[in-house]
């Protein structure tokens, strides 16, 4: 049994907290929302995101104020453009082995998380890794099988979160490739907005298959350019998540595309839903990520134009169409 604890309460943080919990371990889930800790602690459930579900026994819930740094791991689940501001203000992390579950890329510095938390909060190399892949929420918390991958640049950590969160129904790979993984995390949410408005605009499996395939092009591309192997994106944290995020009626990400290609505008998707979809903040960060190591993003750039500069869905999928011959 671990001691855990796990920083935000939204969809991800809670399925992910049910399920270590489940797992015999020691769980406290931490927000600085007070109602939502109020009703964890007095209904024993997360009615915004799953109101059929009740915590275990063994879960307790606390606000932020209240942390305690006595444990074993940290889970990250803070929104990845948050978590600088967050923990400066509210933890010091410098002795803390933390998980990190969220995924994108830091639009003010242009660096990954991985970087934000070792180079910017303190957080020892050794202690830390990142746990992704095709894991959506509402399938964890109804145990259907599902499989991540963790990586951390020290694999005997790695092993020990394996460990931890595998069992009968959610298993975990072990990698050491954290940049890998984490240009895969963020880039399948740009690619999953595309999907949306391929959904959106009635295109068709022919174009969605097209928009997958090369989407992985350029993920992968660009994270070979920082450093990551190419197989890697073989693998959970790159093809896995992107058929998923592409695919699944549950992606935030996927969901913006489609209200994009009904000609509802970026601004008026922020006033209308409450959830944050990471692909939206990545997809700016991806483009200016991408030219300081000359990588070519047509996808990420169109899907951009169109977040951010009003560019028609139709003009983008054409643009895309008519580039210049190249080869596979």
């Amino acid at each position: 049994m671990k001691k855990i604890a796990v920083i935000g309460a939204g969809a991800w943080g809670s399925a992910l907290a049910i399920h270590l919990a489940n797992n015999g371990n020691d769980v406290t889930i931490y927000s600085h929302e007070d109602d939502v800790i109020s009703e964890l602690q007095r209904k024993r459930k997360n009615s915004r995101y799953f109101p059929n579900h009740l915590f275990p026994k063994q879960l307790a819930a606390k606000s932020i104020k209240d942390f305690d740094p006595s444990i074993d791991y940290l889970l990250n689940v803070v929104p990845t453009q948050y978590v600088r501001d967050f923990y400066t203000n509210n933890i010091d992390l410098k002795n803390i082995s933390v998980i990190n579950c969220s995924k994108g890329i830091e639009i003010k510095s242009l660096k990954t998380l991985s970087s934000v938390f070792i180079d910017e909060l303190g957080v020892d190399p050794h202690n830390y890794a990142v746990l992704t892949g095709p894991s959506h929420a509402e399938e964890v918390v109804e145990k259907k099988p599902t499989t991540v991958v963790c990586a951390s640049y020290d694999l005997d950590n790695a092993n020990s979160i394996q460990k931890i969160f595998s069992n009968n129904h959610f298993r975990a790979y072990t990698s050491n490739d954290i940049r890998a993984c984490e240009i895969g995390g963020a880039l399948k949410n740009v690619i999953a907005i595309a999907s949306g408005i391929v959904d959106g605009l009635n295109m068709g499996d022919n174009t969605k298959a097209a928009l997958m395939t090369r989407g992985l092009a350029e993920i992968t591309r660009l994270g070979v350019a920082y450093g990551a192997d190419e197989n890697s994106f073989a693998g959970l944290s790159g093809l896995g998540d992107l058929i998923v995020t592409c695919y699944s009626g549950f992606s935030r990400n996927r969901k913006v595309g489609e209200l994009l290609a009904k000609g509802i505008s970026l601004s008026e998707i922020n006033d209308t839903y409450e959830f944050v979809a990471e692909g939206v903040p990545t997809s700016k960060a991806v483009i200016a990520l991408a030219a300081t190591v000359n990588v070519e993003m047509p996808i990420s750039n169109e899907i951009n134009e169109i977040l951010f500069n009003n560019k028609s869905p139709y003009d983008a999928v054409k643009d895309l169409m008519t580039r210049s011959f190249t080869s596979e």
